[in-house]
């Protein structure tokens, strides 16, 4: 079984001053002299953050932030402690690369990803791969001054993150995260569900038991299976933009298609009981025939079945997968998405609750302003993580809902 770990700890710096600070050698930030770009403004703050972590040299913190009346806080698994000062965060931090590695060995990798947001708005993400760890910088240009706006530690978790009733059927100590066991016993029942229509054995039997008789019927499997690796798959790759799984990137193209997408859909309906041996005729074939031999074997089959099965249990989608486009306030989801407060989801309701689980965009509708628990005007998938998992659980939100005007 494969552990997808996500679990971010963020260190917010708000940040409210607009003053110049002069740094050690003398020189404003905001002149940079022998840098001319921005990246090379970035990397100048960035060198400096690497010195405060491996030095301890707290005279370089103001130059990295806005410091009047900075406040922190750790937002750990959905419990928030607040840190009183920067010197609180720079502490807390360090105690981080201590228990991973030695503090004096630290320095940043290449970038995975770094740009301009916009003119006065730069983000860079790096990924320790010995650690396990990415740490993400949202910087900020206020009076032509480039510093830290807020600053993101990227923890594994303890399991998978729970983002919709289904997985909360197999997280079995309700803590918010499906653990390897519990990833396998989902698993496990998720495999058997699909062998062929039974009698309800099990709490999963039972979620997908719509019409409530007790037997798991044909029609109710393949409902299952349009919710689980058709919706639910596209609203996983809109989420988990920097993780496209082989199993569903059949041309290797770095993006998952809508043709890919069906061509997954088709082979589970086809695939779910008979093993059946055919001919490789399209690009999921090509990756389901491991030996190469063009033919689909009863084995290949089952492998691909449980692959998929496999990333169903542990990817990230909404409830919406399994409920009508049309329906009554079921969850808090559906409480945040009425927007017209009338108790009920519309189909455009409901398409809004979908759109707003893309990452890396500025906050526009009043759902935005609730998945943005730390206010800094756009959407990550930490917070969408976050929302999803509060929803499943039944907890709620920390931001509350906008009230009719």
């Amino acid at each position: 079984m494969k552990i997808i770990l996500t679990m971010i700890l963020v260190f917010l710096i708000s940040c409210t001053t607009t003053n110049t600070t002069v740094g050690n050698n003398g020189s404003k930030l905001s002149e940079n002299e022998g840098h001319t770009t921005v990246d090379d403004e970035i990397d100048l703050l960035l060198s400096q953050w690497e010195e405060v972590i491996r030095n301890g040299d707290r005279d370089f913190f103001p130059d990295l932030f806005f410091e009047d009346g900075s406040m922190g806080y750790v937002d750990h698994h959905g419990k928030r402690i607040e840190l009183k000062n920067i010197e609180a965060v720079r502490e807390l931090r360090m105690g981080f690369i201590r228990d991973f590695d030695p503090v004096t060995s630290y320095k940043l990798p290449s970038p995975e990803n770094k740009g301009l947001v916009d003119t006065n708005k730069y983000n860079s993400e790096f990924y320790h791969e010995n650690l396990d760890i990415d740490e993400v910088f949202f910087f900020q240009r206020r009076n032509g001054i480039w510093k830290i706006s807020h600053y993101l530690l990227i923890l594994p978790p303890p399991g998978t993150w729970v983002t919709n009733e289904f997985q909360v059927l197999g997280d079995q100590d309700k803590d918010g995260f499906l653990s390897e066991k519990e990833q396998l016993d989902l698993f496990e029942i998720t495999r058997n569900f699909f062998q062929k229509p039974h009698s309800v054995d099990n709490d999963i039997d039972a979620f997908f038991d719509k019409d409530g008789d007790d037997t798991v019927s044909l029609d109710e499997i393949k409902l299952s299976i349009r919710a689980l690796f058709f919706d639910g798959m596209k609203q996983f790759q809109k989420l988990r933009i920097g993780w496209v799984p082989e199993i569903l990137d059949h041309d290797q193209s770095g993006k998952v298609d809508s043709t890919e997408f069906e061509e997954v859909y088709r082979f589970m309906l086809s695939n779910y009981t008979d093993y059946q041996t055919y001919p490789v005729n399209n690009n999921f074939d090509t990756v389901l025939d491991t030996d190469k031999d063009r033919i689909i074997s009863s084995t290949e089959i089952e492998y691909g079945r449980d692959e998929l099965i496999d990333l169903a249990v542990v990817m990230s989608f909404s409830d919406t997968v399994f409920l009508a486009e049309s329906r009554t306030v079921s969850n808090l989801l559906d409480e945040y998405g009425d927007s017209n407060f009338n108790g009920k989801i519309s189909p455009y309701e409901n398409d809004e609750i979908v759109a707003s689980f893309q990452t890396d965009r500025e906050t526009v509708t009043d759902m935005d302003h609730i998945i943005d628990k730390n206010r800094n005007g756009t959407i990550d998938a930490h917070e969408i993580m976050m929302v999803l998992q509060d929803s499943a659980m039944g907890r709620s939100f920390t931001n509350k809902k906008l009230s009719p005007h």
